[in-house]
């Protein structure tokens, strides 16, 4: 079977549940070599929390952060779409 793209979680799934957490060496190492492919992460963290750990495993296709509310380009942190809740619905 091919994928098109194979989008991942952070917590739990490519580190540890931890806030400091950072990916294994083999799991960046995976990482790094397949940059050609379409990896890419998803998070419920900011992308201040998450950009570390982005970074560490050398992905470059645009990752879901925020739970959601924004996709990011990692090489140039781009904003590529963000949705925010307006201060009268917050």
């Amino acid at each position: 079977m091919k994928y098109d793209a194979i989008i991942f979680d952070l917590d739990g799934t490519a580190i540890p549940n931890a806030q400091s957490g950072i990916p294994s060496p083999q799991l960046s190492k995976i990482t790094n070599a397949n940059s050609e492919n379409n990896l890419s992460a998803a998070t419920g963290r900011a992308w201040e929390d998450a950009r570390p750990v982005i970074k560490a495993l050398g992905l470059t296709k645009p990752c879901i952060i925020g739970g959601g509310a924004m996709i990011i380009n990692p090489d140039s942190e781009d904003i590529l779409w963000q949705e925010v809740i307006s201060v009268e619905a917050a």
